[in-house]
């Protein structure tokens, strides 16, 4: 009878199967000597980027509104509210996104040919730089840039307002108001996506999504027909990404999907043309099937890690 194994040592299979892999496709080994799975290239880089504009950005805001607030005394009036939440608004919305956007064409492009160049040696073909390579970049420069740039105004805004909101019907002063107001941005109360977890999300999900589209040209370029979808395997993975590990997709499968979202209309419509899928949607289904519903390509999740490699 055949012994079932433990799941650790099934694990640990399946992490020396994926540095294997890694080895021979030329791919960044996810893991460390140690086995430690570490961040996707040039993730790190992009999270302190969004981390320390933020808060560069926050922090701006937060002195504008103490100065409104100070600037007299006795009750806050609606038009000083008004003139606080103005005043944060136009901080955060024009300071962050300015100090990100420079930077961000950049490490698209460095993750886009950590994904490319690797295959093209392995080939032994000419690495060049051409207009699907500007184009890709382009796209998804402007694309994480839209979601950046309205994360305050989706996520953020309402809470603040809902903050000062309560003060004011607490009876607060003003220095009590502006206290609640520096609390908030060490806390964010009220806000479900707090930008540490979602500054993260963003940068793992950008790396990812701009490795795989110069994945995607590299291997047409090679004329590979077939990738293999490759999870990191540790106690991060989620379940999604291990049914989906091991599956194959057609590189036209993966093409197709990657031209369908650089010509979509609106960055909402990515959620409908490269779904993340819930595990019941997948779980023990055709991959024919799972790819007609339009999961094809990672990221699968936020905070994805999931890549590809050549069959």
């Amino acid at each position: 009878m055949m012994a079932i194994e433990s799941k650790d040592i099934a694990r640990a299979r399946l992490e020396a199967i994926d540095n294997s892999l890694g080895r021979i496709y030329g791919i960044p080994t996810p893991f460390d000597k140690k086995g430690k799975a570490y961040a996707l290239p040039y993730e790190s880089t992009f999270v302190e980027l969004l981390l320390s504009q933020w808060g560069k950005a926050t922090s701006s805001a937060v002195r504008k509104a103490l100065k409104i607030l100070h600037a007299r005394t006795g009750e806050v009036s609606d038009r000083e509210v008004k003139a606080v939440l103005d005043q944060v608004d136009t901080q955060i919305n024009m300071q962050f996104p300015a100090g990100v956007e420079p930077v961000v064409p950049d490490l698209m492009k460095k993750s886009y040919r950590k994904g490319r160049d690797p295959i093209f040696r392995k080939h032994r073909i000419k690495v060049v730089w051409d207009q699907p390579d500007i184009e890709a970049i382009d796209w998804l420069t402007d694309h994480h840039m839209y979601w950046i740039g309205g994360y305050y105004d989706k996520h953020v805004s309402a809470s603040i307002a809902d903050t000062i909101a309560e003060g004011m019907t607490q009876g607060l002063g003003r220095n009590d108001i502006g206290k609640s107001l520096k609390t908030f941005f060490d806390d964010y109360p009220g806000v479900a996506n707090k930008p540490d977890s979602y500054w993260r999300g963003m940068a793992a999900n950008g790396m990812n999504r701009s490795r795989n589209f110069g994945l995607i040209h590299g291997y047409e370029e090679v004329e590979v027909d077939i990738l293999v979808v490759m999870a990191v395997m540790d106690e991060r993975t989620s379940e999604v990404c291990r049914e989906m590990n091991g599956r194959e997709i057609p590189v036209v499968r993966a093409a197709k999907q990657r031209d369908s979202i650089m010509a979509a209309k609106k960055p909402e419509d990515i959620k409908e043309l490269a779904p993340w899928p819930a595990l019941e949607s997948i779980k023990g289904k055709a991959t024919s099937t799972i790819l007609s519903s339009g999961v094809v390509m990672p990221p699968y999740h936020f905070h994805c890690r999931t890549t590809v490699v050549e069959k």
